[in-house]
């Protein structure tokens, strides 16, 4: 019975080190749409989740995301709100 439950853990533990992985960083750059000069201070945050961060003062961000489709809102003062599709973009380019 020991060498059983033994096996199954070890066979468990093998199959989830297989699965492709759901994270990966994208980075990007936000830029003004009129000037396009770098915007610093804009907000981004995966869409449904509490999980963001800013642009820097060259107005590029990095942001890890747990899924391959998801959906980025940026928001800074002066400008609308904007959503951007990721799907697995590791290079994204947006004008606000």
């Amino acid at each position: 019975m020991r060498y059983i439950l033994l096996f199954t853990f070890t066979l468990f533990v093998v199959l989830l080190s297989f699965r492709s992985p759901l994270t990966f960083e994208a980075k990007g750059i936000v830029v003004d749409a009129s000037s396009s000069s770098p915007i610093a201070g804009v907000v981004i945050t995966i869409k449904g989740t509490n999980i963001g961060t800013t642009t820097g003062n060259d107005g590029r961000f990095s942001i890890k995301i747990n899924q391959d489709k998801a959906v980025l809102v940026l928001s800074a003062v002066g400008y609308n709100n904007t959503e951007v599709s990721v799907l697995n973009a590791k290079e994204i380019s947006v004008r606000l």
